[in-house]
């Protein structure tokens, strides 16, 4: 049996034929069938909530009465390109869905005219493809074994190196037997290379052949400096040093600094030394140097333009807006109570999976679609403001939830200890709390700014008018904000 092409995903069947048409059966569209299954869920939330002694239907109730003939939800013909026409069309299937609809549509046009054009040359005999013939028809890369000759073998080993690096495959990867099988059975001429041939002696001749193509490309150029500090997986101190030419970031070195003062004046000798190798390596013109805000950082550029003072050594634009957030939370410290309230309630949802389908349920009746409640890091700097505006994207579904769910629901999933009883109340009136939403709403307003902020300054190609222009439009934006 032939597989159904993947535009079923976006529609319901039931198994009945189209009319009288044997070969292909009924198609309703998810996005409008969605559609109206909010319209009848509201509906009955909307009764209850006045009173009324009417039940709210299950999501299959739903579905046998959005199917029905009384319903304006209409079927079409389970044809592929008719479906396909259907979605294009559809006012309730989102952007998403029809750009990836158009590209599966091209992409069929593109079969059906590969296809044709292979049947008309089918009808012209010119030889069948076998392995035999393949080889023929490229002596110069097969050995007398019918195995790629060394060159051949080497770059293939190189290529294999090359795509193991880039999708962060480990090496031991290639010993696994589905990979050794698809080599074997789509380039038989080949061999798989194992992880010690790839690690000792393909990857040091990629690296060196890596460096030796970026020496050539900076050579001459006007380069700028960066470095930051972080500790990896072992918990050692590191410190990066970078430098960018022509919008392409180069690594210079990373040194563990463990036992070393954290000075303004070592970390001076750090850059000084990462200035000289990469003049001396990549023949590089020095335009500045790039650091955080920290207090040793700042005295280590001011250091540094005191030696060089035809450099231009500032601050990190998106570490300043990162700060210019902290600094948001200082002044509005009465939003830094309801900031921590929307994490409690991201936390309570995400730890009890019982009352996290509730809110999925409802957020698929109420919204069409599930979204994640995000959690906020320190370490992503605009991840304050999309776990607020998450929140707050989710309050019609949370809303909901309070027409559905009582009090007692949240403490029958707390369990029986008091604390957690008396945790899942504050949630549960949190939520009921309109002046609590009405603040994370203003949060969410004044923080959007400096997140498009961060993200423009963050960019590996940003430019110092850029940076001036974002500062300068931030002035312009807060200084006509009010509330």
């Amino acid at each position: 049996m032939r597989n159904k092409d993947s535009v079923w995903e976006h529609f319901y069947q039931d198994g009945t034929h189209y009319g009288r048409d044997r070969f292909h059966k009924k198609a309703w569209c998810k996005a409008e069938l969605d559609h109206k299954k909010s319209i009848l869920h509201s509906a009955d939330k909307a009764a209850q909530y006045t009173g009324a002694d009417t039940p709210v239907r299950d999501d299959d109730a739903l579905t046998k009465d959005a199917l029905s003939e009384n319903s304006d939800v209409t079927f079409v013909s389970g044809k592929v390109d008719l479906m396909i026409k259907h979605l294009l069309a559809c006012e309730h299937v989102s952007d998403d869905v029809k750009s990836h609809i158009q590209t599966h549509q091209k992409c069929r046009q593109e079969i059906k005219s590969t296809s044709k054009k292979i049947k008309e040359a089918s009808k012209v005999s010119i030889s069948n493809t076998t392995q035999g013939s393949l080889q023929r028809a490229r002596p110069d890369t097969m050995s007398s074994n019918g195995k790629l000759v060394a060159k051949q073998q080497d770059e293939f080993n190189q290529d294999i190196c090359d795509v193991w690096a880039a999708c962060g495959i480990p090496w031991n990867e290639l010993s696994n037997p589905a990979f050794q099988s698809f080599v074997h059975k789509w380039i038989p001429e080949a061999s798989v290379p194992n992880r010690q041939t790839i690690s000792d002696e393909v990857l040091p001749k990629r690296v060196s052949e890596v460096e030796a193509f970026h020496k050539k490309a900076c050579q001459g150029k006007l380069a700028m400096g960066q470095c930051d500090g972080w500790k990896n997986v072992a918990q050692d101190p590191i410190i990066a040093m970078m430098m960018t030419v022509e919008d392409q970031v180069h690594i210079l070195r990373t040194h563990h600094v463990g036992a070393a003062r954290k000075t303004a004046e070592n970390l001076l000798m750090l850059i000084k030394t990462n200035i000289q190798e990469a003049r001396d390596n990549y023949g590089v013109e020095w335009v500045g140097w790039c650091t955080d805000g920290s207090s040793e950082s700042k005295k280590a550029r001011r250091l540094l333009f005191n030696e060089m003072p035809e450099t231009i050594n500032p601050d990190c634009a998106a570490h300043q807006i990162n700060l210019l957030v902290a600094d948001y939370f200082k002044i509005k410290e009465d939003f830094v109570s309801q900031a921590s309230k929307a994490q409690d309630i991201i936390k309570w949802f995400n730890n009890h999976s019982r009352a996290l389908e509730w809110l999925r349920e409802e957020q698929k009746h109420t919204m069409q679609k599930i979204l994640a409640l995000l959690y906020p890091i320190l370490t992503r700097w605009t991840s304050v403001y999309m776990a607020l505006k998450r929140l707050l994207d989710c309050m019609p579904a949370f809303r909901a939830l309070m027409l559905t769910h009582t009090r007692q629901d949240f403490c029958e999933i707390a369990g029986t200890d008091r604390k957690a009883r008396e945790r899942a109340v504050r949630i549960y009136d949190l939520i009921n709390d309109g002046n609590f939403w009405a603040d994370i709403s203003r949060i969410t307003f004044h923080l959007e700014p400096l997140t498009i902020a961060a993200h423009i300054t963050e960019g590996r190609v940003t430019r110092l008018d850029q940076v001036l222009l974002t500062l300068g439009n931030l002035f312009y934006i807060y200084s006509k904000m009010v509330g």
